[in-house]
């Protein structure tokens, strides 16, 4: 297999990716990402514990341009010239609904929160998503102002965002222990001794 043209960039921007989440774990664990997430629970404390919470602000900021830096670098890359449209904040707002829809405060929910975005926008750009408006809509007769709902998808997808803050606030990254929560409730439902029946038995 040649690597060249779009294969290329997939593995360069893959192996960016793998690097980036190993090294950002490694500095977590270490006591850098110690005293970074004192500073995040009680920077207080931390200042009493005899650190300056200034500096390792400033040294987070820094390793964190860094990894923006390697991402610009790519979007460059893959998208052959930077448009000034790139320095919008609708850009910086896109990277915060990817954060808050993987998982605020985690590591690997940030990724799956860019999966689920870009492909959120894929489905309903090309329609797929929005398939059962067709039926809602032409039951109505307004199947002619569909095209606007598909047009406006950054309307579908910010309704998307505001359901998963309201009913997942923990973001994806929390679905498995929401659903391990939900199968031990309903197992101590169904395992639960009914009312009538602990009345019974103090009868005997």
């Amino acid at each position: 297999v040649t690597l060249t043209g779009d294969l290329l960039f997939y593995y360069v921007a893959l192996g960016t990716l793998v690097a980036s989440f190993f090294l950002t774990r490694r500095i977590l664990n270490s006591p850098f990402g110690a005293v970074l997430k004192g500073i995040r629970e009680n920077e207080e404390r931390v200042r009493f514990l005899g650190y300056n919470p200034t500096v390792y602000k400033r040294r987070a900021f820094t390793v964190s341009g860094i990894f923006a830096t390697l991402a610009g670098v790519l979007f460059a890359l893959q998208r052959g010239f930077v448009s000034p449209e790139a320095a919008e904040w609708l850009k910086s707002g896109e990277v915060l609904v990817m954060v808050i829809l993987g998982g605020l405060g985690t590591l690997f929910g940030p990724i799956m929160g860019a999966f689920a975005f870009f492909g959120l926008e894929e489905l309903v750009q090309n329609g797929t998503l929005v398939a059962p408006l067709v039926w809602l809509f032409s039951l109505v007769g307004l199947e002619q102002h569909l095209t606007d709902v598909t047009d406006r998808w950054r309307l579908v997808l910010g309704t998307i965002f505001v359901l998963f803050v309201i009913f997942l606030p923990s973001g994806i990254v929390s679905i498995p222990a929401k659903a391990d929560e939900l199968i031990d409730e309903h197992r101590r439902s169904r395992t639960a001794p009914e009312p009538g029946d602990a009345g019974e038995g103090g009868d005997d």
